[in-house]
């Protein structure tokens, strides 16, 4: 499910690396984006619900997918970081959910 989708990531990122003058981003620094971009899309859904000062009109689900594609890109990462195969784990998680709700 989401093997195609971490190769293309882990290939975006080697390249992206190849391409700049800084080395590879720590571990504590790949946390940090994923933390920025759940605060952008929780201030996306703020304003889709109306509790933000703009008017909800202002705000998408355009918007809310892209912040949520940024959090998966960079959940990814983090899994390219430690060499986890986010397809084995994740099958193996969503039946300990379903079994967890049974």
């Amino acid at each position: 499910m989401f093997k195609e989708i971490q190769q293309e990531v882990n290939s975006l990122e080697d390249y992206i690396y190849s391409k700049s003058r800084s080395d590879k981003d720590s571990v504590f620094v790949l946390l940090t984006h994923l933390l920025a971009e759940c605060g952008e899309a929780a201030d996306e859904i703020k304003g889709m619900e109306g509790k933000r000062a703009e008017s909800p009109s202002e705000f998408s689900k355009g918007e809310l997918a892209k912040e949520l594609v940024d959090i998966i890109f960079n959940v990814l990462r983090i899994a390219h970081y430690y060499d986890i195969d986010v397809d084995k784990y994740f099958d193996e998680r969503l039946k300990g959910i379903r079994d967890k709700f049974s």
